[in-house]
């Protein structure tokens, strides 16, 4: 997730070098997606990236690289989650966190599909966070 913000601190950099503020608020929203795509195709390079450096770790066997510039490290991570259906109620109201977040949705005016989200709101990590009772 932190890494999502810094590309786009970089595209907006970009922006900010390339064009002065939008004029109007549709040139912003169209600026907006036009970053959102850019940022996604740049994410789809960096996870190509990331499985070569993969595959070489595999290759040599090892969870360690070093060179001259860089060291190279392979930990294996656990998340343990809690689905509401697989809980006792009174577990889940005394345990569950209740997390609030900003969410940003552009609809299209003449798009029959009102409501498409536009833009991701969260990283994948974090959606499929159950519903806490107060937010049911």
């Amino acid at each position: 997730m932190y890494f999502i913000s810094f590309v786009f601190l970089l595209l907006f950099e970009k922006m900010e070098q390339t064009k002065d503020e939008p004029e109007t608020f549709g040139e912003l929203i169209t600026l907006y997606l036009s970053l959102k795509k850019q940022a996604k195709d740049i994410e789809s390079e960096i996870d190509e990236y990331k499985e070569k450096i993969l595959e070489q770790l595999e290759i040599h066997k090892k969870d360690k690289i070093q060179t001259q510039q860089f060291n190279v490290y392979l930990r294996q991570m656990t998340v343990s989650r809690m689905s509401k259906t697989d809980c006792p109620e009174e577990i889940w109201n005394e345990y569950s966190k209740k997390i609030t977040y900003p969410s940003l949705f552009i609809t299209r005016r003449n798009d029959e599909r009102k409501g498409r989200r536009m833009s991701k709101s969260r990283s994948k990590r974090s959606r499929s966070r159950p519903k806490t009772k107060t937010e049911s």
